[in-house]
């Protein structure tokens, strides 16, 4: 993290800790501690899968200490998810995940609430839990903010068969320049979407949104496919 003032930093948690947004009705009041900037950073650390998988069962330890102490905590569930998804277990991933959406007075403004509804509903779907992750339809007002959501819910409606609103996620997540994976909002979402039309036997549309990713293995591969 990025911070003004070195010397006035403390850390409140034995893990990474979420630093609190901008004002929603003012995000750059120069006022604020907080406020945008046009920058964005590529993080690589702990790439290595063994070193990723250490880290989590770590991480886990300590947190259920924190639980034990401090008692139920939406960040601590976010963690604990997290850290299940590193280890593979998407059914665990997902309990803890849904106890931290539980919890009282949650702000959708909050960086680390809309990554854990995000990560919630990536687990409903590597469990097949296709007709569940509807359910994320009922906070789309709260984050359909950036397109990392809008291509998720694209995902979820693409798996539900519902492909016209697969489409229009997709589309919509492609004109949106908040994100935070990498594709969601470019090649990954024009992938999706030549899939559909492809499914729909549109062959030539396919074809287009294919081309639109480049250098993406998978719309290559699909383009050789079909050429």
């Amino acid at each position: 993290k990025i911070h003004e003032n070195v010397t006035s930093i403390h850390k409140e948690f034995s893990l990474s800790s979420p630093l609190p947004p901008a004002s929603e009705s003012s995000p750059n009041d120069p006022k604020q501690k907080y406020f945008e900037i046009p920058l964005t950073f590529y993080h690589g650390g702990y790439q290595e899968k063994g070193l990723r998988e250490k880290k989590a069962e770590r991480d886990l330890s300590m947190l259920q200490d924190t639980l034990a102490q401090n008692g139920p905590d939406a960040y601590t569930y976010f963690q604990m998810g997290k850290c299940y998804v590193v280890l593979n277990n998407h059914a665990l991933a997902a309990h803890y995940f849904e106890l931290g959406l539980a919890t009282k007075d949650l702000r959708p403004s909050l960086a680390f609430v809309q990554e854990m509804v995000e990560s919630y509903g990536y687990c409903l779907l590597e469990l097949k839990q296709y007709q569940k992750a509807l359910q994320l339809q009922n906070v789309y007002d709260d984050f359909a903010k950036r397109a990392d959501f809008c291509f998720l819910m694209g995902l979820i409606y693409m798996n539900n068969a519902m492909f016209q609103r697969a489409l229009f996620e997709f589309e919509k997540a492609t004109k949106m320049k908040d994100y935070s994976i990498e594709g969601t909002n470019t090649y990954s979402a024009w992938y999706n979407m030549g899939v559909i039309y492809e499914v729909l036997r549109e062959r030539e549309t396919a074809l287009s949104y294919y081309r639109k990713c480049g250098s993406y293995s998978p719309a290559r591969k699909r383009l050789d496919a079909m050429q």
